[in-house]
């Protein structure tokens, strides 16, 4: 099959586009495939099931997975292919593709077993597993006065955060409930608030000493124990124990939202606080952080060091001094 010149009659000069060659090597290798499907009482193809440049496309997911991974190392590329593979089969449409959607089940007939195993009610339940840090928690020490300092600062910070979305979602700018968490005399307490401001207005939540004092409480308190729980499927029941024994949440005397603050104020902690942790644990495996030199979250460490052996441009240290 050529290209024939419309005045000569006669095979074309210029040269043969390749998607020609490329049509006649396809249709040979459908040929291929019907002869064997036709050993085994296949009789027809569906030409439009097959996918036109499957290692195009593949190669292609791969780079695009995670903002251009264009060098990506062999547990890299195998983790890629296993995220691209499980988002095809449980989407009905492939991701990135001009595709016709495909609400069929079989394909996922094979992981039915391995899907059937995670049950809802794993969560409820209370696992007794080995730590994933090693040891017993330890507590995390403060060297400096500076360090203290800004610790001090965020962690108000935190919680006038809090306090703006639990408005958000809650308290609709009650007056009562407003009240009782936040406090009209700003103080040094709250100077990285202050600083934060856009103008003189103060548009962002302040609360008051013992507000703050709950949110450092617990910021402590979970940031201590998700070394030791993240495996955990129940991580968050575990921590929701924890701060319940240790700490009063009843702390606002409102008609309305008080039945439901210490709910709204859990949930969202927990979920902002381990967001957060798990956000500087990819930072530190990417070489975007480094710890500190008194650092005691073990898995911080742990992937601090697996940084260090697998990077491709070693660091002398991988700590930071404060």
């Amino acid at each position: 099959m050529v290209f024939v010149d419309s005045f000569t009659k006669k095979k074309s000069s210029a040269p043969q586009p390749r998607t020609l060659q490329n049509w006649i090597k396809t249709i040979k290798g459908f040929q291929n495939i019907y002869k064997v499907m036709a050993e085994y009482g296949v009789h027809s193809l569906l030409l439009r099931n097959f996918n036109q440049d499957p290692i195009e496309n593949f190669f292609g997911a791969i780079r695009s997975l995670g903002y251009r991974s264009n060098n990506p190392s062999t547990q890299g590329f195998s983790s890629a292919y296993k995220t691209l593979m499980l988002n095809n089969l449980t989407t009905s449409h492939s991701v990135g593709s001009n595709c016709e959607e495909d609400f069929s089940e079989g394909a996922l007939a094979s992981y039915n077993l391995l899907f059937s195993m995670i049950n809802n009610d794993d969560t409820q339940n209370i696992y007794h597993e080995p730590r994933v840090a090693d040891g017993l928690v330890k507590n995390k020490s403060v060297c400096t006065p500076e360090l203290s300092y800004l610790k001090f600062q965020t962690q108000n910070y935190i919680a006038g955060f809090i306090v703006k979305k639990l408005n958000t979602i809650l308290f609709k700018n009650c007056k009562i409930c407003i009240g009782q968490i936040c406090t009209n005399s700003i103080g040094k307490s709250h100077d990285l608030m202050i600083a934060r401001e856009y103008n003189e207005q103060l548009n962002l939540k302040y609360p008051n000493v013992s507000f703050c004092r709950l949110i450092q409480g617990i910021t402590d308190l979970i940031y201590l124990q998700l070394p030791s729980i993240c495996h955990r499927l129940d991580y968050k029941l575990v921590l929701i124990s924890k701060i319940q024994e240790q700490f009063n949440l009843n702390i606002i005397n409102c008609p309305i939202h008080s039945e439901h603050f210490e709910n709204k104020i859990l949930n969202f902690s927990i979920k902002f606080l381990t967001n957060h942790w798990c956000v500087e644990v990819n930072r530190i495996l990417n070489g975007k952080k480094r710890i500190n030199s008194n650092e005691k979250d073990n898995i911080k460490i742990a992937a601090a060091n697996r940084y260090n052996k697998f990077s491709k441009f070693k660091s002398k240290t991988i700590f930071q001094f404060a």
